[in-house]
């Protein structure tokens, strides 16, 4: 016997990939049978269709219906993990659209900051097609991502101060003394490029002269 759920899901009655893969054009979606509200909705040829999570908002009281990406693309196992994911939140009183769209934004934002290493490798272009040296066009680059992008490279250059140039020279200074020079003069043309741009308004390089 088999017992149905109150959205309308067959318990008893879990898809596989032999019965999505059978899925026509026309057909009406399939339960996945074992997440509630989640469906395989039928595309326009044989073997394809699109995963859909249908939930009542826990902020509006509201059906909302939430894509999960395409099958064969998005398999059974992922469709399950990203509807279970999309229920905890709702669990926990969260529209999982509403944060999708809040992470999204987010994402957005993230990709339009100007970070220290957007900035520096913006230099390093600008600065690639007068150097006829290949060595040192690798050299510039790379002293920078050995030494200053893993303390500072993600951090917003309008952020930075002078203790965090120190940061990145001091571990390297006693040992590597000609190193820390060459990143130091890295790391003040970059910040000096930055103010000419108008990215910064000043310079905290300028006060980074020994350690």
């Amino acid at each position: 016997m088999k017992c149905q759920s109150n959205v309308g899901v067959n318990v008893g009655t879990t898809l596989t990939h032999t019965k999505a893969m059978a899925i026509r054009p026309g057909d009406k979606p399939i339960p996945d049978g074992t997440v509630p509200g989640l469906t395989l909705v039928a595309g326009t040829k044989k073997g394809r269709g699109s995963w859909n999570l249908r939930f009542t908002s826990p902020v509006t009281d509201k059906r909302r219906d939430m894509g999960l990406g395409p099958f064969p693309v998005v398999g059974i196992d992922q469709a399950r993990a990203l509807a279970r994911d999309a229920r905890k939140l709702i669990a926990i009183k969260k529209d999982p659209l509403d944060e999708r769209q809040i992470e999204k934004e987010s994402r957005r934002k993230q990709r339009n900051v100007l970070t220290f290493e957007k900035v520096a490798r913006q230099v390093w272009e600008n600065k690639k097609a007068a150097w006829k040296n290949e060595k040192h066009v690798n050299q510039w680059i790379n002293t920078l991502e050995q030494y200053a992008f893993p303390k500072i490279g993600s951090r917003e250059i309008a952020s930075l101060k002078p203790q965090d140039f120190v940061s990145v020279l001091l571990p390297i200074w006693m040992d590597r003394q000609e190193t820390a020079s060459r990143v130091r003069q890295r790391c003040n043309e970059i910040m000096r490029c930055a103010v000419a741009l108008g990215y910064v308004t000043t310079n905290p390089v300028a006060n980074v002269d020994t350690i």
